[in-house]
């Protein structure tokens, strides 16, 4: 059965009492979600029911059907569509009308603002969902995500977004669901990682199937590291020190590098016994609060964590300081977990040290470093393919020889980058100097940089073929170095 529900400023939810059965899937608690949760940008909501889900089925086979009380086995799902789509009925079709024919899977995908599963377990209905932010009420920011696909009426579509469920409360609470999302994700964009359903996750962090009462009972951080290492990445926990309490601390740099490298994190609130997944950030204008241990850092502009939370919504903001309508602040997160992959060997802590070390006693060819006191420290991870893109991009605004220099470095899959700007290059998404260091370089390593560069000239390091370090002046300087933002997508 597919239905269209004609969405008007946010009303018309309530239909959805009338197409599927209110007591199993909770739709009143659904429909209240919606309201509040989409915006007027959604016109109009396809219903498919029954829908096989993968994820609740994993979960009824191992634990619902073995109950007393009766549960369906079928879900029902809801594709969210923007105005100028509607459902055809002879022949079965989505349609534009103002185009008049069947429309191709490409324009279906380039409006297609994503999907939400129902499950019949009566209460929190919400299971696997992935919805554009533009969706979404009050987002806005950097935020991680993908093309998730799906199949809609014989089409072939997706959406860029990052998963999101609430918990089951039973088979799977808080910790289970923030680890499914940050799975579900790498599993998506990252070939390397299995598909990772909300069953598995929630025995993978015990020696054994748990089974009975113990998945409700949740998990540790040390359980959640064990899920991680299960499906192949490699966990870091990083937990905020006494001395971390404060402002925008060493702690906060770590988090927003990983962050910025396009890691989801598994945030952990140890008095709330509670756990999401950070997969944003919001920046403002001026710096925020008081200035890290650093002097200045990226962190110092960050006004909001965007988290993936199952009690509340995807991609809502945590402020810096509690306000009223939000349900905490971000200094509730006093840890986290980052899924790393193979061959990160230099930690985010040791990166950023470094990046600071050198500000403060750089070459000779680069001492404007020393004497900028304003400069902002940014440090990110990225592939040397990324780069290398970045590189092409900007190549008829850089050195020719630089370029062809940067492209033939051998350098490892995984690099940190390191950004200096003053304040007024940062508005502008302009840099000053910006160093590549070697992220399979170990935590002593005196000097793990590959590449210095600026605006008038370059130091490289080729430690791969062990070559002597070489200065390369421009012949004319530079006008302008970007900042490198390829890792998450602003909206």
């Amino acid at each position: 059965m597919f239905e269209w529900l004609p969405i008007s400023k946010r009303a018309g939810f309530e239909r959805l009492v009338d197409l599927l059965d209110p007591t199993e899937y909770g739709l009143q608690e659904v429909v209240d979600w919606l309201t509040a949760h989409i915006n007027d940008k959604v016109a109009g909501v396809l219903v498919e029911f029954p829908y096989i889900d993968k994820d609740y089925r994993s979960t009824y086979y191992h634990y619902y059907a073995k109950k007393g009380r009766a549960y369906s086995s079928q879900s029902a799902r809801l594709h969210f569509f923007p105005k100028g789509w509607e459902l055809a009925s002879s022949p079965l079709t989505l349609s534009q009308p103002a185009e008049g024919t069947s429309p191709r899977d490409e324009a279906v995908s380039k409006d297609y603002l994503g999907f939400m599963n129902l499950r019949p377990t009566r209460i929190n209905t919400i299971g696997r969902t992935v919805l554009d932010p533009s969706a979404m009420v009050d987002v806005g920011g950097w935020i991680i995500g993908h093309k998730h696909k799906a199949h809609v009426l014989g089409h072939r579509v997706a959406t860029r977004g990052f998963p999101f469920m609430q918990q089951h409360t039973d088979i799977a609470v808080c910790a289970h669901t923030a680890c499914w999302a940050i799975l579900r994700h790498y599993s998506e964009r990252y070939s390397l990682y299995r598909e990772v359903l909300v069953h598995d996750v929630s025995r993978l962090g015990r020696e054994f199937d748990p089974g009975g009462l113990l998945p409700s009972l949740g998990i540790t951080a040390r359980e959640v590291e064990r899920i991680f290492a299960a499906v192949g990445t490699y966990p870091l926990l990083v937990m905020r020190g006494k001395d971390d309490a404060k402002g925008a601390t060493r702690y906060y740099d770590e988090l927003l590098a990983y962050l910025d490298s396009g890691f989801p994190l598994f945030g952990v609130q140890s008095e709330r016994g509670h756990a999401v997944a950070v997969v944003g950030y919001r920046l403002a204008d001026k710096a925020q609060g008081v200035a890290s241990d650093y002097k200045a850092s990226e962190w110092d502009y960050v006004s909001h964590l965007l988290v993936v939370d199952d009690n509340h919504h995807p991609y809502m903001p945590v402020p810096r300081v509690k306000t009223g309508a939000a349900p905490y602040s971000l200094d509730e997160i006093d840890g986290f977990i980052v899924p790393l992959p193979e061959k990160m060997f230099l930690p985010a802590v040791n990166a950023h040290t470094w990046a600071i070390d050198f500000k403060t006693d750089p070459p000779p060819e680069f001492e404007e470093l020393a004497s900028e006191s304003d400069l902002v420290v940014r440090c990110f991870v990225t592939t040397t393919a990324s780069w290398q893109r970045f590189i092409r991009e900007h190549a008829m605004r850089l050195n020719a020889d630089f370029v062809t220099a940067a492209l033939e470095l051998t350098m490892p899959q995984f690099l940190w980058v390191v950004e200096y700007a003053t304040r007024d290059q940062r508005s502008r998404k302009e840099i000053q100097a910006r160093v590549l260091l070697d992220a399979t370089a170990g935590p002593y390593d005196p000097f793990p940089a590959f590449l210095v560069h600026d605006q008038k000239g370059a130091l490289w390091i080729d430690r791969a073929n062990k070559s002597p370090m070489q200065y390369q002046q421009f012949d004319k300087p530079v006008a302008a170095l970007a900042k490198m933002a390829n890792n998450l997508q602003e909206f």
